[in-house]
C-alpha cells in the first residue's frame, strides 16, 4: 500500500517537474549565450537528451519490460541514444531537416507523453515497480565518482585528441549546420561522398542545437559523458540481464572505477565507437530477457528491434559484436534445449527482430551499398599489416584490463560453467567469438573488418559482466550464509573500495598530453591564419604513415586547420580510406608522402607548389614518442621557404615563388 502511494506520488511530482523543466527550456535556451548560465544549462539539456526520448519510447512500446525505476531510467538513456541517430535519419529520408525549435518540440512532445499517465505501473506479477533505494545510492556514487574522474581528464583540454577526433568534429559541424546527415565532408575536406557512421555525432548535434557549443566543445564533453555512462549500462545489463542487482553493481563498480578502458578512450577519441559499446548492452540485455524468458514471462522485442537499429547507425563494428552475442546465447540455447525442440521456437524472433531493425535502417543500408565492396578491398589490405592484428599479453593489461580483473572475469566464467549459468556461459561464448572474429585468418577470410585492437579497447564489458556475475554470487552467498545486512554492507564497502581505487589509479595520470594536437600556440595561430590567409590558400602538414601503408594522419595542430582556420590543407581527416577507393586516395597518400621529404627534397617542394600548396604549417618539439621529420630552423635555412609567423611553438612559412 506504501509502495503504491508512492508511486502515485511520484507521477504527481513528475507531472510538475517535468512541467517546471519543460518550460525552463523555452527560456533558457534563449539564455544559453549567458556566460553564467550556459553551462548551467549545457547539463540540463544533456540530461533531457539522453532521458526524455528514451523515456517517452518506453511509455509507448515498454509494456514487457519488468524493472524498476533506476533500470527504466537507464533503459530510457539507452533508448534515446538509439532513437536520437534514428530520428536524425528518418528526418533526412523524409526531406527534412532539424532546427534548435524543431528539438525543443521534440523534447516537450516526449515530455508530455513521459509525464502522462500510465497503466504500466505494475509488474506481470502485479508487483509495483518502484525504486531499490539502497542499490540506486550505490550507483548514483559509481556513477558521481566516474563522471568527476572523466571531467577531471579534459581539465585545460582544448580540443578532443587524437588523428580520429577531427573527423567526429568535422562531421557533428556538417550535422549541426544542415540539419540532416550530410551527403559530402564539405569543400575544405573535398571528399564528394559520405558512408560513415553518425549515431555519436547525431547525438552532439542535437546537443549543440539546444546550447549552442562549438562542435569541438560539444564532442570533447559529450565524449566523456557517454565515457562516464558506460557502468550504468553495464548494470542494466545484469540487473535486468541476470537479473541480478548486486552483480550490476559490481559490474558497474569494474568498468567505472577499476578497469584502464574506457577511461582511456579520452586519449584516442573513439567516441563513436565508445558510443557503441554504451548502448550495446541494452539490446543485449532485451535480447537475454527475450531469448532466456520463462513460459508466460514477457518479451521485449520491440524495444530490442528499435535497440538495435540505432546501433546500426552508431558504429558498423559494434553491431558485429552485437550479432556475436546473439549468436552465442543461440549456440547456447540450442544445447540447453537439444531434447525439448519444442521450446525452441521463439529462436524464430531473432529473425523478426533483425528484420524489424534491418528495415528501421534500410534506406541507410541502400545507400552503404555501394561502398561495401570497396570497404572490404580496403580492409583486406589493412589486415596484411602485422601491426593491424597486434595482440599481446601487455597490450591487453595495460591498455584495456589489468590482469586481476582478468582474472576474476575467467573465474566468472568458470563458475558459470560449473553452475550451469546459461546467460554467463554465453557471454564467456560471446567473448571467443569476438576474437574470431577479429582474426579472419582462423577462419579463411582476408577480413571481417574488426581487429584486435578494437576487440582489445571493448574487453571491459565482458569483463565487467563476468566479474560482477561473480561479484553478485559471491555476495548472495554471503548474504545466504550470515544475512542480508552483511550482505548489503559488503556491497556498501565494495562500492567505497572502489571509487577509493579509481579515484587514485585513474586520476589525470591517465592522460597522455601528448595526443593533444591543439594547444593554445595553435589556437592562436588559427586566428592569424584565419585573419591574414587568403581563402584559397592550401597548407602542408606534418603526417605519419598509419597502421598501413594506405593511411596517413596528422600528429599536430597542422591537422586540425580546416576544422579551425576554415583553409585547406593536404590532408584530410581518416575517413577518406573508407569514402575513397584505394585508387582515389592515393594522390591523398603520394601528397602527404611529398609533404614529409620537406623541407630538403625541392623536387617534392615544386610538386606541391604545382598542386596549390601555399603555405607550410611546422610545430616544434613536443613531448611524446611520436615525433615527425620537420624542424622549424631547417625551413627557416632554406631559401625555398619564407617565414611569415612564428609564435611560441608555431611557424609558418609561406613557400618561395622561386
Amino acid at each position: 500500500m506504501a509502495s503504491t502511494s508512492i508511486h502515485h506520488l511520484w507521477h504527481r511530482r513528475t507531472l510538475w517537474l517535468l512541467a517546471l523543466i519543460l518550460l525552463s527550456t523555452l527560456l533558457v535556451v534563449a539564455a544559453s549565450r549567458v556566460e553564467l548560465l550556459a553551462p548551467v544549462w549545457a547539463a540540463v539539456a544533456c540530461s533531457l537528451l539522453l532521458v526524455l526520448p528514451g523515456y517517452a519510447l518506453l511509455r509507448l512500446l515498454g509494456r514487457e519490460v519488468e524493472a524498476d525505476f533506476t533500470e527504466r531510467i537507464i533503459l530510457s538513456c539507452g533508448m534515446s541514444l538509439a532513437a536520437l541517430p534514428l530520428l536524425l535519419a528518418w528526418m533526412t529520408w523524409l526531406g527534412g531537416r532539424w532546427t534548435p525549435p524543431l528539438v525543443v518540440v521534440l523534447l516537450i512532445a516526449c515530455g508530455a507523453i513521459a509525464a502522462a499517465p500510465s497503466r504500466n505501473t505494475r509488474s506481470a506479477s502485479g508487483r509495483v515497480l518502484d525504486v531499490d533505494a539502497p542499490t540506486a545510492l550505490l550507483l548514483v556514487i559509481v556513477f558521481g565518482v566516474t563522471l568527476g574522474l572523466r571531467i577531471d581528464h579534459i581539465r585545460g583540454v582544448l580540443a578532443p585528441g587524437w588523428s580520429d577526433s577531427l573527423q567526429h568534429v568535422i562531421v557533428s559541424e556538417l550535422i549541426i549546420e544542415g540539419g540532416r546527415i550530410p551527403r559530402d565532408y564539405g569543400p575544405l575536406i573535398g571528399i564528394g561522398t559520405f558512408h560513415y557512421h553518425f549515431g555519436f555525432h547525431a547525438l552532439v548535434a542535437f546537443w549543440a542545437w539546444l546550447t549552442n557549443l562549438a562542435p569541438h566543445v560539444a564532442v570533447l564533453w559529450m565524449g566523456q559523458v557517454v565515457n562516464a555512462l558506460s557502468p550504468l549500462t553495464v548494470y542494466f545489463f545484469l540487473a535486468y540481464g541476470f537479473r541480478d542487482r548486486r552483480a550490476g553493481v559490481v559490474g558497474a563498480v569494474i568498468v567505472g572505477l577499476l578497469t584502464i578502458s574506457p577511461a582511456n578512450h579520452v586519449n584516442f577519441g573513439r567516441y563513436p565507437q565508445l558510443t557503441g559499446q554504451l548502448l550495446l548492452p541494452v539490446p543485449m540485455a532485451l535480447m537475454l530477457r527475450s531469448l532466456w524468458a520463462e513460459n508466460g514471462e514477457r518479451r521485449p522485442w520491440k524495444l530490442a528491434a528499435i535497440s538495435a537499429a540505432g546501433l546500426c547507425l552508431v558504429h558498423y563494428r559494434v553491431v558485429l559484436f552485437f550479432g556475436c552475442f546473439v549468436a552465442a546465447n543461440v549456440l547456447v540455447l540450442a544445447l540447453v534445449h537439444a531434447r525439448r525442440p519444442g521450446e525452441i521456437g521463439h529462436f524464430l524472433r531473432v529473425g523478426a527482430v533483425s528484420a524489424v531493425a534491418l528495415l528501421l535502417v534500410a534506406p541507410w543500408l541502400v545507400h552503404m551499398a555501394g561502398v561495401s565492396r570497396q570497404e572490404i578491398a580496403t580492409d583486406t589490405v589493412f589486415a596484411q599489416s602485422e601491426d593491424y592484428h597486434h595482440l599481446s599479453w601487455a597490450f591487453v593489461t595495460n591498455w584495456s584490463v589489468p590482469a586481476p580483473l582478468l582474472g576474476a572475469a575467467v573465474l566468472g566464467a568458470a563458475w558459470a560453467l560449473f553452475r550451469r549459468a546459461g546467460r554467463a556461459v554465453a557471454v564467456a561464448l560471446w567473448v571467443a567469438l569476438l576474437f574470431l572474429l577479429s582474426n579472419p585468418r582462423l577462419l579463411g577470410l582476408p577480413t571481417t573488418l574488426v581487429n584486435n585492437g578494437a576487440v582489445v579497447l571493448a574487453l571491459y564489458l565482458p569483463a565487467g559482466m563476468l566479474g560482477g556475475y561473480l561479484g553478485g554470487e559471491v555476495l548472495a552467498g554471503v548474504a545466504r550464509r550470515w544475512g542480508t545486512h552483511l550482505g548489503g554492507l559488503s556491497l556498501a564497502v565494495l562500492v567505497v573500495a572502489g571509487a577509493a581505487i579509481g579515484l587514485t589509479s585513474l586520476s589525470r595520470r591517465i592522460l597522455q598530453p601528448w595526443r593533444f594536437f591543439v594547444t593554445e600556440d595553435d589556437m592562436r595561430a588559427y586566428t592569424w591564419i584565419r585573419q591574414s590567409v587568403p581563402e584559397e590558400a592550401i597548407f602542408a602538414v606534418q603526417a605519419i604513415q598509419g597502421i598501413s601503408p594506405v593511411l596517413m594522419h596528422g600528429i599536430d595542430g597542422g591537422y586540425w586547420i580546416p576544422y579551425m582556420a576554415r583553409r585547406r590543407s593536404t590532408l584530410p581527416p581518416m575517413p577518406y580510406v573508407s569514402e575513397l577507393s584505394l585508387s582515389e586516395a592515393e594522390p591523398i597518400n603520394r601528397v602527404a608522402a611529398e609533404s614529409r621529404a620537406l623541407p630538403g627534397d625541392h623536387e617534392a617542394l615544386a610538386r606541391l607548389r604545382a598542386q596549390g600548396v601555399t603555405h607550410v604549417y611546422v610545430v616544434g618539439p613536443r613531448p611524446g614518442p611520436v615525433q615527425g621529420t620537420w624542424k622549424p630552423e631547417d625551413f627557416a635555412a632554406d631559401r625555398g621557404y619564407r617565414l611569415v609567423y612564428h609564435q611560441g611553438t608555431v611557424w609558418i612559412f609561406a613557400l618561395d615563388a622561386t
